[in-house]
């Protein structure tokens, strides 16, 4: 299925929930978000003032979702599953909070310092990642400052404080380790 038809699909379902009533130009910064992060799993929140997509496992901040859990009645939330499965499932506040807890790295599969650098890099080179709430921080993404980062998702973002603290140790890690000299 092609974008197009995600976006004109998700417009229907916008449609037939009636929602959202105000600040339906929030759609648009949806359909921005899922040509930006294209094919994979977001989590939808459609309300009667505007409306939000949080793509998954990357590690953006979900304050705004959970704020809008406990505060917003008319929130309503659905798993979108990528390009091919359109089907707006909605979800209950269990399963978006057991949704959006998944980590955008996969430990297990790091070998090595630099391909655990480049990863963590990327991540929070992300604008969405870097920011929390109504704040975006500009920190350098070199390891010295991993700490800030740890610092600054401390409180704000317990996905984003799971990775720092399980990529510092890593790197810790890898950098304990003997490195093997080479013989020619």
């Amino acid at each position: 299925m092609s974008i197009k038809t995600v976006i004109e699909k998700m417009k229907e379902h916008a449609e037939s929930v009636n929602l959202p009533k105000f600040y339906k130009e929030d759609l648009d910064i949806d359909f921005s978000n899922l040509k930006k992060y294209g094919n994979r799993e977001y989590v939808w929140m459609l309300r009667e003032c505007g409306s939000l997509l949080l793509p998954l496992r990357i590690g953006a901040s979900p304050f705004l979702l959970e704020y809008y859990m406990r505060q917003d009645s008319t929130a309503r939330f659905f798993h979108v599953k990528g390009y091919d499965e359109v089907t707006f499932k909605e979800l209950k506040h269990k399963d978006v909070e057991s949704l959006i807890c998944k980590p955008p790295i996969e430990f297990g599969l790091i070998l090595n310092s630099d391909d655990l650098i480049a990863k963590v890099r990327k991540v929070l080179n992300d604008r969405n990642v870097a920011s929390s709430g109504l704040v975006t921080k500009e920190i350098p993404t070199t390891p010295t400052h991993w700490s800030e980062w740890l610092s600054f998702f401390n409180g704000n973002n317990d996905v984003m404080t799971q990775v720092m603290t399980r990529a510092i140790k890593m790197l810790n890690e890898f950098s304990s380790r003997p490195r093997l000299s080479r013989v020619a």
